[in-house]
């Protein structure tokens, strides 16, 4: 027993470092962050629905550098829809690729670029649907293409080098996925779609219950008005036979029509009336059937989409992260807050507005069978509160109607104000060359082909003195090639007639990220590096414009936050109008098609 222990704990011992190498292959894109939303199915708190969350979102400061997980190739590097931009990495190594979303893009990086484990690759920046400053970070089991085909996914963190504190929250996720403690709020909408499923469900059953109940008080007042009808006729002077036997068989066609709707109250009259008001709201939209019931069933997508018109004010509110920010900023931090917290209230009032709808038809109708019943006598048919159950689905069933158009417009609306530039960036340095790391070497690279070439690998000048994006010429050009080991790309010779194409973009990237760590491991600035490229190794400590620009130009990759002041008060303004007229409309429908009207 005891050999097979210390066999067991030498295999052990022999084989972790292997596990462990497995197991962690990346680097986390960015240190002291928070875990803020993990892999796998949600229950979306504001539906219920569970949904599956493809990565995990970091909380990270606004302007924080990501780097390269891992060593590999940039298959996409652009605009994604629901991450505002996103980066693919592939690692041909590991067999598996990466995918950093809801950052900012640096300058001059491009698809098919190489980059290494550490390299800057993007920025924290308030782009996309998302809630905070996060990253969204996904490990992908397939090469694959972002325009066309999905990934295959698996859960990041056992592949990550060190472990990070999970904290879900609002702020710091992705906003279309809605995993957040701000759910707190959020989750007051969930009782809104419990109370009208029950609400229709009891209706449903509570009518199928006194159905037995109202037949038999529909049979006995059929058999009080038949008695009386036929002794009122029997004591007439004018008794005719065969007028009695009229009269009998119009009463007969009658109450069995009544019996069938009384039978039939929840499928036919119900459903039917609710189905056809349903589709007149959704023709006069132009939308399907389903979807506008849906509007009226599920008040809470309403409310959803005033939490996710409201995520630009708290995506403002949490780019302040001192004290003394917060100080300077207090004025506008509280106006933002609060407006944003009244767009939600009246988000949350047009929602129960919309369930009050709902419920109103469905406890009606439970009310209008009883009226129905006696409306069908002659002698109680004229009181103040018979006949009139036909009367007040149909008010109902208007106000449904509306309801569905109401939602639709609101939703349109807010399509057309464009949520996406309610804040706004501008330029900032975020990145500062002067006191950045080795790790600063690609957003270094990316600066010089901006100065250099404008980030045109195949640009090439008259003298033959400096070819491609970095401007290399020849002379260096071999000289490096040869002190990288790297072979040449392909034979050719330097300024003759016939003007050349530069180097391929790959081979040029890869000899500048060469010769530029070479300058950096020398002199341990980036200011010498930039100083090194422009005029040699003589150039060294001249302080000329040159390392300026370039340090400028690297300085532009994080967006400073504004918020649109004019554009949340137009939306305010607009909440509250529709609120009002919502209200107006529905009053006023149920006064016009409400009152005594239809008679049996």
């Amino acid at each position: 027993m005891k050999i097979k222990i210390i066999l067991s704990l030498c295999l052990f011992i022999i084989f972790l470092p292997i596990v462990v190498f497995a197991q962690t292959p990346f680097i986390y894109p960015a240190p002291d962050g928070i875990i803020t939303s993990p892999f796998g199915d949600r229950v979306h708190p504001i539906t219920g629905n569970t949904r599956f969350h493809a990565g995990i979102d970091i909380g990270y400061d606004y302007g924080t550098p990501i780097q390269s997980a891992a060593d590999g190739i940039i298959r996409y590097y652009g605009p994604a829809d629901g991450f505002g931009n996103a980066i693919v990495v592939w690692h041909p190594k590991l067999n598996m690729g990466t995918l950093y979303g809801d950052v900012g893009l640096i300058q001059g990086l491009h698809e098919g670029q190489e980059v290494y484990q550490g390299d800057v690759i993007g920025i924290i920046s308030p782009v996309g649907d998302s809630t905070g400053g996060h990253l969204h970070f996904e490990v992908h089991l397939n090469d694959i293409d972002f325009h066309v085909n999905g990934a295959i996914v698996t859960d990041p963190l056992p592949l990550l080098e060190g472990t990070m504190p999970v904290e879900e929250s609002f702020i710091g996720s992705d906003a279309h996925f809605f995993n957040f403690d701000w759910s707190k709020i959020a989750d007051i909408a969930l009782p809104v779609k419990d109370i009208i499923d029950k609400i229709a469900t009891t209706s449903t059953e509570g009518i199928q219950n006194i159905k037995p109940y109202m037949l038999n008080l529909f049979m006995v007042v059929v058999l009080i008005d038949i008695t009386l009808t036929f002794c009122i006729i029997s004591i007439s002077d004018n008794y005719v036979l065969n007028d009695a036997i009229k009269v009998l068989i119009k009463k007969l066609i009658s109450y069995t029509f009544f019996y069938y709707l009384i039978q039939n109250w929840g499928n036919i009259v119900i459903n039917t009336i609710k189905n056809f008001f349903v589709t007149v709201g959704s023709k006069i939209i132009n939308v399907d059937p389903t979807v506008a019931g849906q509007n009226v069933t599920d008040p809470t997508q309403i409310i959803q989409k005033g939490l996710q018109l409201t995520a630009p004010f708290f995506n403002y509110i949490s780019t302040f992260h001192s004290a003394f920010a917060i100080y300077t900023n207090l004025a506008a931090i509280i106006f933002v807050f609060i407006l944003g917290i009244a767009i939600v209230i009246l988000f949350f009032l047009m929602g129960i507005m919309i369930a009050k709808a709902f419920i109103e038809f469905y406890i009606i109708s439970i009310f209008a069978i009883f009226d129905l019943i006696y409306g069908t006598l002659r002698q109680t048919k004229h009181m103040s509160f018979a006949g009139n159950s036909i009367n007040s689905l149909i008010s109902l069933g208007f106000n449904m109607a509306w309801y569905i158009v109401f939602a639709s417009l609101i939703s349109v609306q807010l399509t057309a104000f464009n949520f996406g530039d309610m804040m706004t960036t501008s330029n900032r340095g975020a990145v500062n060359l002067e006191n950045a790391g080795v790790e600063a070497i690609t957003i270094f690279m990316s600066a010089i082909k901006d100065k250099e070439s404008t980030n045109d690998y195949f640009v090439y000048s008259d003298d033959g003195y400096g070819y491609g994006a970095y401007q290399i010429n020849f002379e260096n050009w071999n000289a490096w090639v040869a002190e990288a080991n790297l072979p040449p790309d392909y034979s050719w010779t330097p300024h003759t007639n016939t003007m050349q194409p530069a180097w391929s973009p790959d081979r040029q990237d890869a000899v500048a990220r060469f010769k530029m760590l070479q300058y950096y491991q020398q002199y341990g600035n980036w200011r010498a590096v930039a100083e090194a490229w422009h005029g040699g190794e003589g150039n060294i400590g001249s302080g000329d414009a040159y390392a300026d620009d370039v340090f400028r130009r690297a300085g532009q990759v994080a967006p400073a936050p504004t918020f649109d002041v004019i554009k949340a008060l137009e939306i305010f303004a607009y909440i509250l109008i529709m609120t009002f007229v919502g209200g107006k409309v529905s009053k006023a429908i149920k006064n016009m098609f409400g009152s005594s009207g239809f008679r049996f």
